[in-house]
């Protein structure tokens, strides 16, 4: 066998026509944008909406994507809208018009923002009899129950709008594990909330309350920084002869001429202040993951006047009829 440069008809000889290698070219070209702008070529060779868009203005985060105008895309409508999400009701003790919460107002709740993992079991329970005598035990119907619901997902923070988010999320269920105490409500129990996902006939805005809730933190990734508004807060410090206030607060006032008096007799006491917070520096992960434990709770008047097997079964008791799982 000969060797030698290429030959008259040799496909590769003029490489720049050749149609093998255009094919490559543009694949290569296209493959080039779809690195370059993911988010298009999601739109145009999957055909699928936008994992996230900012809203008007630039200013809410891209977890609140899919309730905004997306162009030509079109809209996403809240039924259209499959994303899991826990939110407080209407007229519930929730505020979400400042501090921490106020991140949280435009979904009353939050929305998670990758799809989570969550595990629901059915269960129903029943008691045996064993005769003597007899092969097989005979089996007694005793009651049926949805235990808790567990969920686990991702947050991420990627500005500093995200890191508010992801703050508020934090104090939103934070805030659901914890009774009325101290206020007009004292002595209420943790509030109800609602998860919904995946349709009406998966999660069909069921009412529960909040078991345990866990955040986890990791050592190994960034913290970005956020700041949250101002809010009027009660302090109660211990202050020595010099009086001084925290850096970070305005005083507006003392709560008892009592602590004023021990404050001029001894070196040192503890005072109340009404202060009001200038907004302070907060940080959170770039990405971390939560864990939430919810229990499905039903009223006597939903399971006694709205239940019925027939219904259930044809999933006529969805959202707005209770809710049930």
């Amino acid at each position: 066998m000969a060797f030698g440069g290429p030959k008259k008809g040799d496909p590769f000889l003029n490489i720049g026509n050749n149609s093998i290698v255009k094919n490559i070219t543009g694949a290569l070209g296209n493959l080039g944008s779809v690195i370059s702008d993911p988010s298009s070529a999601r739109l145009s060779i999957n055909k699928l909406l936008p994992g996230g868009f900012p809203g008007i203005g630039g200013n809410t985060p891209n977890i609140n994507f899919g309730i905004e105008q997306l162009g030509t895309a079109g809209s996403i409508g809240t039924e259209d809208d499959w994303r899991v999400r826990i939110t407080a009701p209407s007229g519930s003790p929730f505020d979400f018009s400042t501090g921490p919460l106020a991140a949280l107002a435009q979904d009353a709740g939050v929305v998670f923002p990758y799809t989570p993992q969550v595990n629901v079991i059915h269960n129903a329970s029943y008691s045996n009899m064993t005769p003597t005598h007899s092969n097989y035990p005979s089996y007694f119907y005793n009651n049926s129950e949805v235990p808790g619901i567990q969920i686990s997902a991702d947050f991420t923070a990627q500005t500093t709008t995200d890191a508010a988010y992801v703050l508020g999320m934090i104090w939103f269920f934070r805030s659901a594990t914890k009774m009325f105490y101290g206020g007009q409500n004292s002595g209420n129990p943790p509030p109800i909330l609602y998860l919904d996902g995946y349709g009406d006939y998966y999660l069909p805005h069921v009412p529960v309350v909040v078991t345990n809730f866990g955040h986890t933190m990791p050592s190994n990734t960034d913290y970005i920084e956020t700041q949250i508004s101002s809010s009027q807060v009660t302090s109660v410090a211990s202050f020595g002869g010099d009086q001084l206030t925290p850096s970070n607060t305005v005083f507006t006032g003392l709560a008892s001429a009592q602590n004023q008096n021990n404050a001029a007799s001894t070196n040192s006491a503890t005072e109340e202040r009404l202060v009001e917070t200038k907004g302070s520096k907060q940080r959170v992960p770039t990405k971390s993951s939560i864990n939430i434990g919810l229990q499905p709770v039903y009223s006597r008047d939903a399971i006694s006047n709205k239940f019925n097997w027939e219904d259930f079964s044809k999933g006529n008791l969805l959202k707005g009829k209770g809710g049930f799982l």
